[in-house]
């Protein structure tokens, strides 16, 4: 003959046999001393809530997504390249019916930046004059530019 009781837990009554209402007997008897440890609290400073039938699940532990990777391979420096004066090279080479350059390659484009820290550093891109504001120098862009994103140069005042 089986033995069946019901349980009453916090989510409801629970139908049991002998072997669960042992376990369960087990786990009532480790639950006062649970309940007086003291939880670490979250990452974020909140105090951790015990959920008393799965005690593990709110165990600190790293993110899913962090688990089991390697961590990330440092950044290889790539040598300086001006965006604005390979993509005059680029165009020029596409013209002329030759291969575009390699961007890493010798060439005018490399040795310098076009932008840094929103400041024009080229110095081919520096003498452009914007044929919409008449900007140039440090605030130096290109006609074709101005027209792709007005809303750029809406917000300044001159």
């Amino acid at each position: 003959m089986i033995n069946i009781n019901f349980v009453f837990e916090a989510s409801g009554f629970h139908v049991v046999g002998e072997h669960d209402q042992h376990i369960h007997r087990q786990l009532q008897q480790q639950q006062p001393q649970q309940r007086n440890a003291v939880t670490p609290p979250l990452p974020n400073g909140r105090p951790a809530e015990q959920d008393r039938r799965h005690p593990n699940r709110n165990a600190v532990r790293p993110p899913l997504h962090r688990q089991g990777r390697a961590p990330h391979e440092p950044r290889v420096e790539r040598p300086a390249c001006c965006c604005f004066c390979y993509g005059t090279a680029k165009a020029e080479a596409a013209a002329a019916g030759r291969p575009a350059p390699p961007k890493d390659g010798p060439g005018y484009w490399s040795g310098h930046h076009s932008i840094i820290d929103r400041r024009v550093v080229c110095p081919v891109l520096f003498e452009v004059v914007c044929g919409v504001c008449g900007d140039t120098g440090a605030e130096a862009h290109t006609t074709e530019y101005h027209l792709q994103h007005p809303d750029l140069f809406r917000r300044r005042q001159h």
